[in-house]
């Protein structure tokens, strides 16, 4: 299955502060190596990407060697360190940049993960809270608190600090997986919602590939109308359906289940759900009453007549064989498709974000 391949949000997040502050640090100083040590920085992070790791480091330490002031390249040898499980050498590396003037959230994070991992949480939820503090709206230091919380079988505050991530740091995909995940557990229908926000942030994970199934799994639950098993009185979101805009949502969906239930669910099955769900959706004024970026984007893929290749890449891990022979029929328009995602895929700001108590 061909995977496209984007700049994910999560990565570019965590370099930011390599393209917005190094730069500016390098400038300061004015050597032609402290400049050669900033593009071999970049280059080592997009081999990170591509997880080739050896040869990241490779660069990296050139980078270090040619600027001893490159605390970026410091923290993603860190970061190498911590991916290939060497944690105490993450650690060290971390708790000397976290001694410079050079501070940002995505540094408590992995400093936080490198204690975690060693076994100190004590002192890894000391420095998740320290990073809290100094950067309030990281949606990276809500994620680790969740999982922290989700550790300590704590899923509903857990489940609070994701959404927390989600509302306060839109472009952080990792809060919309989480949360996504719990909720889908529940067959809630937010679930659905924040697990395809975060498909479209993350199409290059093996996440991804999980969410994928997840979310075929629960329309497919949706549509033959298995209940959750899940105890009502421990569901982690109580009162949906008691909100105007999950109302409408619930109105919309309904007549779309009840349209095929005599025929086996199939990924074209759930591609005529989601079509008559956003059509349903516009219909009824909802799009108007309720501004939600993710229903204007799947409105737009309809009319541009993508609509069906995207369900059908989308929500392809739980159907993969049927998936193969569409590829296989429609190869030409799933890459004209795939060539008009890379330059229109979805993206989360705070000027267009998409979380539960929006609509309240």
């Amino acid at each position: 299955m061909n995977n496209l391949k984007f700049h994910t949000v999560k990565l570019l997040r965590l370099s930011a502060y390599l393209i917005l502050i190094l730069p500016l640090f390098v400038y300061s100083q004015s050597t032609d190596d402290s400049w050669e040590s900033l593009d071999l920085t970049k280059e080592a992070v997009k081999l990170y990407r591509d997880n080739r790791l050896s040869e990241a480091m490779k660069k990296l330490k050139e980078a270090i060697k040619l600027d001893k002031e490159n605390f970026a390249a410091e923290y993603w040898v860190a970061k190498i360190h911590y991916k290939k499980g060497e944690y105490q050498k993450s650690l060290d590396i971390m708790e000397k940049i976290m001694k410079g003037s050079h501070k940002e959230d995505v540094m408590y994070q992995l400093l936080g993960n490198s204690y975690y991992q060693m076994g100190q949480k004590e002192k890894a939820m000391e420095i998740y809270k320290q990073g809290l503090s100094d950067f309030p709206y990281s949606g990276a230091i809500h994620n680790e608190l969740g999982k922290a919380d989700s550790d300590n079988g704590n899923t509903a505050g857990a489940f609070r600090n994701y959404e927390y991530g989600i509302r306060f740091d839109p472009e952080y995909s990792d809060n919309y997986y989480s949360a996504s995940r719990l909720l889908l557990n529940e067959g809630n229908h937010w679930g659905i919602i924040y697990g395809e926000i975060y498909l479209n942030m993350e199409p290059y994970t093996e996440e991804w590939k999980e969410m994928s199934r997840l979310m075929y799994d629960t329309y497919k639950k949706e549509f033959t109308g298995t209940e959750s098993t899940t105890d009502p009185v421990s569901l982690l979101v109580s009162d949906t359906g008691k909100t105007t805009f999950d109302a409408a949502y619930l109105a919309a969906l309904e007549p779309a289940l009840k349209n095929r239930t005599s025929e086996a669910f199939s990924l074209y099955i759930l591609n005529d759900i989601r079509k008559k769900f956003i059509e349903n959706w516009q219909e009824s004024g909802s799009d108007s009453k309720f501004p939600n970026a993710l229903f204007t984007f799947q409105k737009r893929m309809l009319d541009e007549g993508y609509f069906e290749l995207y369900n059908y890449y989308m929500f392809s891990e739980g159907a993969d064989d049927e998936y193969s022979d569409y590829y296989n029929k429609h190869t030409t328009n799933i890459k004209s498709f795939k060539k008009w995602w890379r330059k229109n895929y979805l993206t989360m700001t705070n000027k267009n974000s998409i979380y539960r108590t929006l609509y309240r």
